[in-house]
C-alpha cells in the first residue's frame, strides 16, 4: 500500500478539480450541456478513482482502474451526443471529447504529473477556443457558388 501525505492527496484532487473547471468554462460560455461544474466533477472523480488504485500500490490494478475510468467516461460522453433526424447533423462531439480529455487530465493529476496535466489543459483550451463557425464556412462557399451561377456575375 502506497501512503501519500494528506496534503498531497488534497493537492492532487484539488488540481484535477481545477483543471476540469477550467476546461468546463469554455463549455459554459458556449451554452453547451456540460459545463464547468460537470467537468470539475469528472476531473475529481477520475482522480479519486485513480488515487484509490495508487494507494493500493498495485500497478496492474491502476491499469485496470484507468481502463475502467476511460471506458465509463465514454458512456457519459455518449450521453451528450445527439443526432438531429430532421437535419442529419450530429451535435455534442466536442463536448464528449472534452469530458474524455478532462478525465485523462484528472488521472494525470492523481499520478502527480501536474506539468503534463497543465500542458494538456492548455492544449484542450486552445482547441476549444478555435471556433470557425460552420455557418461562416458554408455561407462563404454558398456565396461563391451563387456568384458563379448568377447572370450578373457574367
Amino acid at each position: 500500500m502506497t501512503e501519500l501525505p494528506l496534503w498531497e492527496v488534497f493537492l492532487r484532487l484539488l488540481t484535477a478539480t481545477f483543471f476540469g473547471l477550467v476546461i468546463g468554462l469554455d463549455r459554459d460560455l458556449r451554452d453547451k450541456p456540460t459545463g464547468a461544474r460537470t467537468l470539475a466533477l469528472v476531473g475529481l472523480g477520475s482522480a479519486l478513482a485513480a488515487l484509490s488504485a495508487i494507494k493500493a500500490g498495485d500497478s496492474d490494478g491502476f491499469s485496470r482502474v484507468a481502463q475502467g475510468i476511460l471506458a465509463g467516461i465514454g458512456f457519459i460522453g455518449a450521453g451528450v451526443i445527439l443526432k438531429r433526424p430532421e437535419t442529419g447533423s450530429v451535435e455534442g462531439l466536442t463536448t464528449a471529447a472534452a469530458i474524455w480529455v478532462t478525465s485523462a487530465v484528472g488521472m494525470m493529476c492523481a499520478l502527480g504529473h501536474w506539468d503534463t496535466a497543465a500542458i494538456a489543459t492548455v492544449i484542450a483550451l486552445a482547441i476549444l477556443l478555435i471556433n470557425v463557425p460552420k455557418k461562416l464556412l458554408s455561407s462563404s462557399s454558398d456565396a461563391s457558388a451563387a456568384d458563379k451561377k448568377s447572370p450578373a456575375s457574367k
